[in-house]
């Protein structure tokens, strides 16, 4: 009897202790997800008159279509990561095209 009694209370203390890694475990993760940053401000150095005038999410990315005045050297579309907070791609248009959207307006 004294046995049975030893191994029923070996088993409860390593279930105590399971149950101490798992809820460490738990802790462990809640504040690596409190310490990233859910915000976060990213500076685009658009060329002076340019402005965004568009944007779509493409899988992971932003698309962002460009515009500006006349003569202005705005690129076109730029392909933005915000994961990792900087510019892929740049597309460029030909000189004296327009990046006209779907009603007509740049």
């Amino acid at each position: 009897m004294k046995a049975l009694k030893g191994l029923v209370i070996g088993m409860g203390i390593l279930i105590l202790l399971g149950l101490g890694i798992v809820v460490a475990a738990l802790v462990g993760e809640v504040n690596n997800a409190a310490d990233s940053p859910a915000k976060r401000t990213v500076s685009l150095d658009l060329p002076t008159g340019c402005r965004v005038a568009g944007m779509r999410a493409v899988d992971d990315h932003l698309a962002l279509r460009v515009t500006g005045p006349d003569g202005a050297a705005c690129p076109a579309l730029l392909l933005f990561d915000p994961a990792a907070g900087e510019v892929r791609t740049t597309v460029h248009a030909a000189t004296g095209a327009r990046a006209d959207g779907p009603d007509g307006e740049s």
